[in-house]
């Protein structure tokens, strides 16, 4: 596995799609979908249409999956949505491989799910607000969309520069998390080997680069965008989010100004 030259880098998540799920979904998903069915359940939300952004490799598709519900999964990464598509094979669900801040639905939709903190991908208030905007505009009228993201630290601690080492029989990587110098963010550049099935490692380099936006700011683009936020609870217990809680759950309903 020793090589003198550097692994290449490629697209996020184009090498670490096969063992995404092992390394970072599996663990993820149960606060999430917990999350999700309380809002459903306190907002009354119902829905015939859905559209999952940023649908990685279809964990949160495939809970959706077989309850009568058409669906749409998208996401930027190729490699993800092999996998997803491996998951989620049923004629319900359609995947369209796209970039969010492009997103055009083949039709309007009663909901729009975003998890896994993907629009923490958006770094610029631009970006951000074109994104809501676009999502608004496929939504259908008193459409939901609901989002998972982490909120900037308030508290003025801070996040620590760290190190996680990824070892399994099959992988082996490190990667390193450094905060930005506003400590509203944090890129992790990940350094990442996987055993192919003849026995060689294949090793490659990618670089996440995330943008936490503070609650004001992120309510303010939101009603910006035509957006009306229902609630923000904590993951976990979908209690309502306070000053400290760093990773929430955002429920918001798409509002027509004309009415």
């Amino acid at each position: 596995m020793t090589s003198s030259r550097p692994a290449p880098r490629v697209a996020p998540y184009s090498s670490i799609a096969p063992v995404y799920d092992r390394l970072i979904g599996d663990a993820g998903l149960e606060p999430i979908w917990d999350g999700f069915r309380r809002s459903c359940r306190r907002y009354g939300i119902r829905f015939a249409t859905a559209a999952d952004i940023g649908c990685g490799t279809g964990l949160f598709l495939a809970r959706l999956a077989g309850r009568g519900v058409r669906l749409w999964g998208v996401d930027r990464s190729a490699a993800m949505l092999a996998v997803a598509k491996a998951r989620v094979a049923c004629r319900e669900v359609t995947f369209l491989q796209q970039d969010m801040t492009r997103l055009s639905l083949p039709q309007s939709v009663d909901l729009l799910t975003s998890n896994f903190c993907v629009l923490n991908y958006l770094t610029s208030k631009k970006s951000f607000s074109g994104t809501l905007e676009r999502f608004r505009r496929d939504l259908g009228f008193h459409g939901h969309l609901i989002f998972d993201t982490i909120l900037e630290i308030q508290n003025g601690q801070g996040m620590p520069t760290l190190r996680q080492e990824v070892r399994f029989r099959d992988v082996i990587g490190t990667w390193d998390i450094r905060p930005s110098q506003d400590r509203g963010g944090a890129t992790v550049s990940m350094n990442t080997c996987l055993k192919s099935a003849r026995g060689a490692w294949i090793c490659a380099r990618e670089r996440h680069v995330q943008r936490w936006w503070s609650r004001l700011t992120l309510e303010h683009l939101l009603h910006q965008a035509g957006l009306h936020v229902l609630g923000i609870h904590r993951l976990g217990d979908h209690r309502l989010a306070g000053a400290a809680d760093h990773w929430v759950q955002v429920v918001a309903q798409r509002h027509d100004r004309s009415l």
